[in-house]
């Protein structure tokens, strides 16, 4: 049996002393949050490192925290690959989906979102067409 869970009260701390832990309930903005392994896409293309690059998930509800960035967006990711296999005689279409979101700040500006979705987009197409096909 465990017990409760660390509760790390962030709004009773200056920034720089801020400190989350995976295990842990964090208390910011009123409210509870849990550390999300997502995390926002400004952050990962930033290579941004340390306490203020995570992502918060709001222990109540599906909504997401940067602790840069503020209050993030969920974008849905789908991926659908379609394969024709032969084999000898025999033929088989085939399809695998794999379906997921990205995590935008919802303050950026709408050019720079769609930039960066962009440039998410040409880097999927590229690992898509370098990827090789496993039977």
């Amino acid at each position: 049996m465990t017990g409760p869970k660390k509760i790390i009260d962030l709004d009773q701390l200056p920034e720089e002393r801020w400190k989350v832990e995976e295990n842990a309930l964090h208390l910011h903005g009123s409210r509870l949050w849990r550390v999300e392994k997502s995390g926002c896409m400004v952050c990962i293309k930033n290579g941004a490192t340390g306490t203020m690059a995570q992502t918060l998930r709001a222990d109540d509800a599906r909504e997401f925290e940067c602790l840069t960035h503020g209050e993030l967006e969920e974008i849905p990711l789908k991926i659908t690959r379609k394969y024709h296999v032969v084999l000898g005689p025999l033929h088989k279409e085939a399809e695998e989906k794999y379906e997921d979101s990205v995590l935008m700040p919802k303050a950026i500006p709408e050019e720079q979102k769609l930039k960066l979705l962009e440039e998410l987009m040409a880097e999927i197409d590229k690992e898509e067409k370098s990827s090789p096909v496993v039977v």
